[in-house]
């Protein structure tokens, strides 16, 4: 239907300037009037079924918008105006929707040009230092990646050799860490530094799971290293020992980095070997593509996150039930006793937002899909799909937060506010009553799974 204007649009709209008035009229008018297109799974009529790319645009609006106008300051007009299409897009995109790996991939392809060439963007870590606590830590891991590489080549038949040879498979690099040169072991510690300085950028804090002695590690490494060199020069053959890493078990989120370090070092490569063929004055190399073709191929991205997370209403909930607690603290800063008279009122921004838009936005999203929230799998009362146990328990948690919140100060959200909150809480009360029994039946059969387990 709009896939082309979409494309500019969700560009264009988060902008939110004088210029974007008209285009979010247009875009409430769209998806008000043309809801089932996009949320039914068998579409609208003749027109049929709206596409992924017309799914992942949509949503790609609706958080556009979102995050910018919870950036903004207070505009009545501006307001008024983003909070109707917001409930449009929301209301029109399936909660259960779920981006394709497809469309996942097209999203990574952010670092192609205009004219679809690759141009790799590795993180900026020009302005990040490594602490000298971890330069430890980078030796030990430079020697590990490399007595982890010589076990792979002797594995596969290669023995060491004064220069390197395909045909008779030798390498001189196939010895003792402590035996290569400086150049070769900086080699090493260059990739290490450079992926911790990436973890760094991206906000990642890096620190010691175990406490210990670092003089007896270091003395430990130090005798280890020391046999590795005894086997070399008094034995014909150099036996690796890597760091057994079997028994460790990365979470959700450090597999999620290190696939994404993995793409970043691709691209730093890439970028590298970009410049050099320029400077020859041209070329191609089959490895110059996109990091993620080359670091995940046909994997599933199902791996990174469980399929229920990554629906849209997990996603809305989540950052619901964020707003509410962040609504809460800022009550809880704020003391209206002490207040004197014309003093600003901290936090008043993200107060208005909440009070202006968060509200009415959860009263109508809860209007439009509760028979979503209400379908269970024996007895399904809707066409599209049925909430997840995890989502009802957050519909839940969302209440009682906001009951919370009423309790605390609710007057400093002004007297327009109140009706909002009303009606907010008039749909959750209604869909609370029919979603608390099964919540509960979870939460009863979790925890005696818990007493069992914790039993024996």
């Amino acid at each position: 239907m709009m896939q082309h204007l979409l494309r500019r649009l969700v560009f264009d709209v988060p902008l939110l300037n004088e210029h974007t008035k008209m285009p979010l009229k247009l875009l409430t008018n769209h998806y008000e009037r043309c809801w089932k297109y996009y949320c039914l799974a068998g579409g609208w009529g003749s027109y049929g079924a709206a596409s992924e790319e017309e799914l992942h645009l949509s949503r790609k609006l609706f958080w556009g918008i979102f995050d910018a106008l919870s950036c903004k300051s207070y505009d009545q007009e501006l307001f008024k105006l983003a909070l109707p299409c917001l409930s449009a897009v929301a209301g029109a995109l399936p909660p259960d929707y779920m981006e394709s790996n497809y469309m996942a991939m097209m999203e990574k392809q952010s670092s192609m040009d205009a004219e679809g060439n690759f141009t790799p963007q590795p993180a900026d870590t020009s302005n990040v230092t490594i602490p000298e606590k971890l330069d430890y830590f980078i030796s030990r891991y430079a020697e590990h990646n490399h007595e982890r590489w010589c076990t792979e080549k002797i594995s596969s038949g290669w023995s060491h050799g004064e220069t390197m040879c395909e045909s008779s498979k030798s390498h001189p690099l196939l010895k003792p860490y402590k035996s290569l040169t400086e150049k070769d072991r900086d080699m090493y510690c260059c990739s290490v530094r450079e992926s911790l300085k990436t973890m760094l950028s991206w906000g990642w804090c890096i620190d010691r799971s175990r406490e210990g002695d670092p003089a007896s590690l270091h003395n430990k490494s130090r005798r280890i290293s020391q046999g590795s060199q005894l086997s070399f020069e008094g034995a014909p053959a150099f036996t690796p020992r890597p760091i057994d890493m079997s028994n460790v078990t990365l979470s959700r989120d450090m597999q999620s980095m290190a696939e994404l370090l993995a793409e970043n070092y691709h691209n730093i490569w890439a970028r590298k070997k970009k410049m050099e063929l320029e400077a020859k004055g041209g070329g191609s190399h089959p490895l110059l593509i996109n990091g993620y073709t080359v670091s995940r191929g046909p994997k599933s991205q199902e791996l990174d996150t469980p399929a229920i997370e990554k629906r849209f209403a997990y996603t809305f909930l989540q950052k619901l039930i964020a707003y509410v607690e962040h609504a809460h603290q800022h009550m809880m800063d704020f003391d209206v006793a002490t207040r004197r008279k014309g003093e600003k009122i901290p936090h008043e921004q993200q107060i208005k937002f909440f009070g202006k838009v968060v509200l009415p936005l959860v009263d109508q999203y809860f209007k439009n899909h509760r028979l979503y929230f209400l379908s269970t799998v024996i007895h399904p009362i809707s066409s599209g799909g049925h909430a997840s146990n995890k989502e009802k328990e957050m519909v839940t948690s969302l209440f009682c937060k906001l009951g919370v919140l009423v309790r605390h100060r609710i007057s400093l959200f002004g007297k327009a506010v109140v009706p909002n909150m009303q009606l907010c809480f008039h749909e959750l009360i209604w869909l609370k009553s029919w979603t608390l029994a099964l919540v509960f039946m979870c939460l009863t059969e979790t925890l005696f799974i818990g007493m069992c387990s914790s039993s024996t």
